[in-house]
């Protein structure tokens, strides 16, 4: 069984007497609503009201307009072309960022989001939950663009989005809602004894980087 999408810029259509031995299915997109009960629904199971407070599990439907805005967005602003054929942004793009925001919900014993870990500037998990899905869209749009004004492009989109969605409602300005903040999960370490045996194995605990440096720094002591 293979995937083809419908012929556009890019993509050209398989002729019908290869077509006729086959048998084909057409399946459309989700609808909006449909997505954001999906996502919706996972989101708000990740995020108890016994380990979340309100004002975390109240971010779940921004979150989830947000993201399908920025998809819908991305999708027409950055079209395939011939040499951009892999520009399709399909809903497995929304489940990368919403994948990468569960893996920090569901650890909720670290205390990632309430505590705002590792980020000193931030006091407030809301702004919190914004950085990290900032984060998890970069990730996942941005990886699959081949030229800087592409990431021009989605990064406008992206501010845009977030100032739309984050900023009158919530009441935030614009220098705490459009950050760039880093996440990774190997920057805590082993625990050893003083004679340096291993008492217990790092975890892998997907949190925000302090900064760049530090993150650097925690990498190149990996590898050595």
């Amino acid at each position: 069984m293979a995937a083809m999408a419908h012929p556009t810029n890019g993509r050209n259509d398989v002729p019908n007497r290869i077509k006729r031995l086959f048998f084909s299915l057409n399946v459309p997109p989700p609808s909006d609503k449909a997505v954001e009960g999906i996502y919706g629904r996972i989101l708000t199971e990740l995020l108890p009201k016994k380990k979340y407070s309100e004002d975390v599990i109240g971010m779940v439907g921004p979150l989830v307009e947000a993201t399908i805005q920025l998809w819908m967005g991305a999708s027409s602003k950055l079209m395939p072309t011939p040499t951009k054929f892999h520009y399709v942004f399909t809903i497995r793009e929304l489940a990368r960022v919403f994948g990468g925001m569960a893996r920090v919900a569901q650890a909720s014993q670290y205390k990632v989001i309430m505590e705002c870990k590792n980020l000193k500037e931030v006091k407030d998990p809301k702004l919190f939950l914004i950085g990290l899905w900032r984060h998890e869209c970069q990730r996942t749009f941005v990886d699959k663009l081949i030229n800087n004004p592409d990431k021009k492009t989605f990064e406008d989109l992206l501010d845009k989005v977030t100032k739309e969605k984050f900023k009158d409602s919530f009441g935030f300005e614009d220098s705490e809602l459009l950050t760039q903040y880093q996440f990774a999960d190997f920057m805590r370490g082993d625990v050893v004894n003083e004679d340096g045996d291993l008492l217990e194995e790092a975890p892998y605990v997907y949190e925000a980087c302090p900064s760049n440096e530090y993150i650097k720094g925690v990498a190149i002591e990996k590898l050595e």
